[in-house]
């Protein structure tokens, strides 16, 4: 090869590399483009860059990194997402990366310091379990976007949950999904519901200085009404009731999760006096009908079960106590017209008979 198709080379190879270069460059800007989300207290948090290290407050909120695939970024978790997630395995993954138990639950519970010493650049919290630290993460410069999580009041809050994390890891399509699956899940279910006997539900969530239920206003309400079903709590939101208001109520089927409720706390709440009529839910059930994230997805299909199960109990009329008109006498039964006009026919006939044989023998 010649001098001159050598340095002819140089030129084009430079070109080359910096093309490239710049290429490189576009596509960075583009996967790190700025993402603005507006939260579920109204507040506006702007993103430069996608998050890297995450803090995730919420079981919930777990349950949905793991559904579209994030948990690789998470940082530090509550103690309930490190130990109870069985959703995607999720918690034995977050456990085999090392990741920190920060505390938690409920905001009481969290440890802040924790979450400090981790660096994150996003905090991902429940706005029900944790607004009360707000002031707190402002003060250390703390980024976080508050989700409904728990204090959602309907499945479309639930949405809203999922389109939030899905936007701020560009990962819209899974708002589609995710939605396309709760809308087909309660379809299904609203067709195998529709001639169930069985209407009025109410959701014992939890026995502690009364017993608390699922009232209006909360996701569970909107999970029932729409399969076609009736919240029996006459409250609003989660509130603690005692028995006699219970027994008012009149539910038909009671859906008790075991949070801490055995038989012992049954009989000690009076619950064991809607016997027939209560359900103690398992772990995984419960977990499904309380948990605002992916899950919510398979509420139906529990609520479907026990609705059932209640219908195969209830007693079905037997011919014994068919009610029917009586023909009774001496009991002091009455008769009905139509037997007192047959009888009298037939006297009226036995009358005539007679009175014509005895006008023949005269």
């Amino acid at each position: 090869m010649s001098n001159r198709g050598v340095i002819m080379e140089k030129p084009l190879l430079r070109i080359l590399v910096v093309t490239l270069a710049i290429v490189m460059l576009a596509s960075s800007s583009m996967v790190f483009a700025q993402v603005v989300v507006t939260d579920s207290i109204g507040q506006t948090v702007t993103l430069a860059e996608r998050p890297s290290r995450i803090v995730v407050l919420s079981p919930s909120i777990t349950e949905f990194l793991a559904y579209i695939g994030e948990l690789d970024r998470v940082v530090g978790a509550d103690s309930q997402s490190m130990s109870i997630v069985w959703f995607m395995n999720a918690s034995a993954l977050l456990r085999e990366r090392g990741v920190v138990d920060v505390g938690g639950y409920w905001w009481s519970a969290v440890n802040v310091e924790k979450i400090l010493e981790l660096k994150p650049d996003l905090v991902l919290a429940d706005k029900g379990a944790h607004l009360p630290l707000r002031k707190i993460f402002e003060d250390y410069n703390l980024t976080v976007i508050y989700l409904n999580g728990g204090s959602s009041s309907s499945i479309n809050d639930v949405l809203s949950d999922m389109n939030i994390i899905a936007t701020v890891f560009g990962k819209n399509n899974y708002v589609d999904k995710f939605a396309d699956e709760v809308q087909s899940a309660f379809l299904i279910a609203q067709r195998e519901l529709m001639s169930s006997t069985p209407r009025k539900v109410l959701v014992v969530v939890g026995v502690y200085n009364g017993i608390w239920v699922a009232g209006r206003g909360t996701f569970i309400d909107d999970v029932l009404s729409r399969l076609g079903l009736e919240n029996a709590a006459r409250t609003y939101s989660w509130s603690a009731v005692n028995i006699e208001k219970i027994l008012e109520w009149s539910p038909d089927i009671v859906l008790v999760t075991p949070m801490g409720i055995d038989e012992k706390v049954l009989k000690e709440s009076g619950l064991n006096m809607l016997e027939g009529r209560i359900h103690l839910l398992n772990e995984t059930e419960a977990d499904i009908m309380l948990r605002p994230g992916p899950l919510i997805a398979q509420a139906p299909s529990v609520i479907i079960k026990y609705v059932e199960l209640s219908q195969a109990k209830a007693p079905v009329p037997t011919a014994s106590a068919t009610t029917t008109t009586s023909t009774a006498g001496p009991t002091g039964s009455h008769l009905s017209f139509p037997t007192i006009l047959t009888v009298a026919l037939i006297f009226l006939v036995l009358g005539a008979l007679i009175g014509r044989y005895a006008w023949r023998i005269k």
